[in-house]
């Protein structure tokens, strides 16, 4: 059975807003496995960790010759639903030549790491690929709880920046297989953050014949040529002037009939997904977008264009920190409709009363690891 939302956020349900960020740090390892051997000396590794959560991964440095490294290594995770989520630590040994040797790996939930708060470190025995323990070594690591302020709180300090993409119009037709996607990058982030560029999915382009096939994704894009002639007629511009302005032939357009409800060739690709950046400065940081491409045939995606919004222009202009935009590529008949919302943090806390007791329940094997104050 359907229903039709009204007056929703699609972004809340395809991609649910942080409830704040989980900040892990993975101390060190020891007794990891020896994968490199030689003939002069005992095993060694080049071990290297990452922390994953969701679609987000963050990869340390390598420490070389070494089983038991003193990583350090710091990542900060937006995380969507506390109760939900796992926390998954993996080491890996690097190789040049072949494929990176697994060495371990652990998966924590995420409402357990909330509750640590800053005075703790935790030893947790890593597992085989089967999900073995016993042979693997240990990491020991600590998390840190941040959650979200209440929006009449906000101060824009550090935060997460959402940018939701709805759809691109007009996008050109790069035969059947064309895929399209998004790709956004932000300054001021923090040092803990993935500094990578966000994709959106890659989709293809669906071919528009009339008006029954747009949905309400599309509604602004529509609408908007027709606010912009509206405002170019107030300002007394006359018909070539108006044509230049919104880059139409004078000879085909016909303002008094402007009809636009007949959508004859028109492709549209649609995402309705966010990505998120965890910035630290979010009043002084700078998105960049670039929609790209890649045809059946083209070897090599192609960009179609790009533009910039800074966060100091959304804030002066969103509506409780939500700002809606449809732009137009420069030199471009394409226009692309995104939101950008932005969520302050509040300080490190426990989420919750921490457990009395000196161990926990990690994983659904029911395992328990020690608990060693700093």
């Amino acid at each position: 059975m359907g229903f039709k939302m009204v007056n929703t956020d699609i972004f809340q349900i395809t991609s649910p807003a942080a409830e704040g960020i989980l900040r892990v740090t993975v101390w060190s390892a020891n007794d990891l496995l020896p994968m490199d051997t030689s003939f002069f000396g005992k095993g060694t590794s080049d071990p290297y960790v990452k922390v994953r959560c969701g679609a987000h991964v963050l990869k340390s440095e390598t420490f070389w010759k070494t089983l038991c490294p003193q990583f350090g290594f710091k990542a900060s995770l937006p995380i969507s639903s506390l109760a939900d989520q796992n926390i998954w630590i993996e080491v890996y040994d690097q190789d040049f030549l072949t494929r990176d040797d697994f060495l371990g790996k652990v998966s924590l939930p995420v409402d357990m790491l909330a509750t640590w708060g800053k005075q703790k470190k935790v030893t947790v025995q890593l597992r085989d690929e089967k999900g073995q323990k016993g042979k693997n070594g240990s990491i020991c690591l600590s998390a840190e709880w941040q959650p979200m302020l209440n929006e009449n709180a906000a101060v824009h300090n550090s935060g997460i920046i959402s940018v939701g993409v709805y759809c691109a119009m007009n996008v050109p037709n790069l035969g059947p297989y064309a895929r399209y996607w998004l790709r956004c990058s932000c300054t001021e982030l923090m040092p803990c953050s993935s500094k990578e560029p966000q994709d959106t999915d890659q989709v293809y382009a669906a071919h528009i014949h009339d008006r029954n096939e747009v949905d309400d994704g599309d509604l602004p894009l529509l609408h908007r040529l027709k606010e912009k002639v509206k405002l170019l007629q107030k300002r007394g511009l006359s018909h070539k002037e108006m044509c230049e302005v919104l880059d139409l032939d004078p000879e085909e357009t016909d303002f008094e009939n402007l009809q636009i409800d007949e959508l004859k060739g028109i492709h549209v690709a649609r995402w309705r997904r966010s990505v998120e950046f965890l910035a630290q400065k979010a009043h002084a940081a700078e998105i960049k977008f670039t929609l790209m491409a890649q045809g059946q045939n083209q070897p090599k995606p192609k960009e179609l264009g790009s533009f910039t919004r800074t966060m100091s222009q959304v804030l002066a202009s969103a509506e409780n920190l939500f700002y809606t935009e449809t732009v137009k590529l420069p030199l471009t008949e394409i226009m692309v409709h995104f939101k950008i919302q932005l969520q302050d943090l509040a300080e490190c806390s426990v989420a919750g009363k921490p457990e009395r007791q000196t161990t926990y329940r990690t994983d659904a094997l029911g395992d328990t690891h020690s608990v060693t104050s700093l």
